[in-house]
């Protein structure tokens, strides 16, 4: 009797060879049963042995006919899946490879975004107060609310102070990080202010670490102005360096 060895049916085309000496082992056994008994059983084997033979061909047939690609090799059905759905196709490992490429790259390009996101929800702005005497005092407090930028205090009127500013300043304390600085910049060219200054709260006995529409005394009529060579600069990713430089080229003076 033919013996069949799994271990060396490896490809799709080869499963046919082996239905087919699977139905001459199975009719071999059958009618070898049969030659050797009576009675019923005898013409139950037989029946079973010319039963098998069309049922064997029609399923052969239809994998030929209906499913004929899928008993191709790897390399010629990964290609005819290519032609088919107009796209490259990988079969086994190199498809797991390729899809998990997918996922990191996906992973890579959404990390910077997320990180962004990240840190705006959870920037430290720090204490920054507004002057209620600005005209504009009541754009500025809204638009800090819709965007979640956290107001420290109000000055002005609300502190006995009715004089409206000679000019639109912010004021910057010394001890505010970078970050945060190039953020209130690109406050103050959104809401039109003439400049800034760096100051020392601890020197003014105050606790704010930005004034926006602050007194030119607290710095010595002394402001760099914001200007459109600023937001030139703002527009890009700006360093330290390039602040300094701009911060060097000159001053505004100003008018209590």
């Amino acid at each position: 009797m033919s013996q069949i060895n799994t271990q060396k049916v490896t490809k799709p085309i080869q499963l046919l060879s082996a239905w087919l000496v699977g139905l001459i082992a199975i009719n071999g056994s059958f009618l070898t049963a049969a030659a050797n008994i009576d009675g019923w059983e005898k013409s139950l084997l037989v029946i079973a042995a010319v039963i098998n033979v069309p049922i064997f061909l029609v399923a052969i047939f239809i994998l030929q006919t209906k499913f004929r690609p899928e008993l191709q090799e790897d390399s010629f059905y990964s290609k005819y899946l290519d032609s088919k759905s107009n796209r490259v196709v990988r079969v086994g490992k190199l498809d797991l490879i390729e899809k998990e490429l997918e996922v990191i790259k996906t992973q890579v390009i959404n990390k910077p975004a997320q990180q962004v996101a990240t840190a705006k929800q959870g920037f430290n702005w720090g204490r920054i107060s507004i002057n209620d005497n600005l005209s504009d005092f009541e754009e500025i407090k809204t638009y800090f609310k819709e965007n979640n930028i956290p107001i420290y205090d109000i000055f002005g009127k609300t502190k006995g102070v009715t004089d409206i500013p000679a000019g639109r300043y912010i004021s910057i304390d010394h001890g505010v990080s970078f970050p945060v600085i190039v953020e209130i910049l690109k406050l103050g060219i959104k809401f039109n202010m003439d400049g800034y200054a760096y100051y020392s709260a601890q020197d003014e006995f105050s606790t704010d670490d930005v004034l926006i529409g602050s007194y030119s005394d607290h710095v010595d009529h002394k402001f760099f102005p914001i200007n459109e060579e600023l937001k030139n600069l703002l527009e890009e990713k700006i360093e330290l360096s390039e602040l300094k430089w701009f911060e060097k080229k000159g001053v505004v003076s100003t008018v209590n």
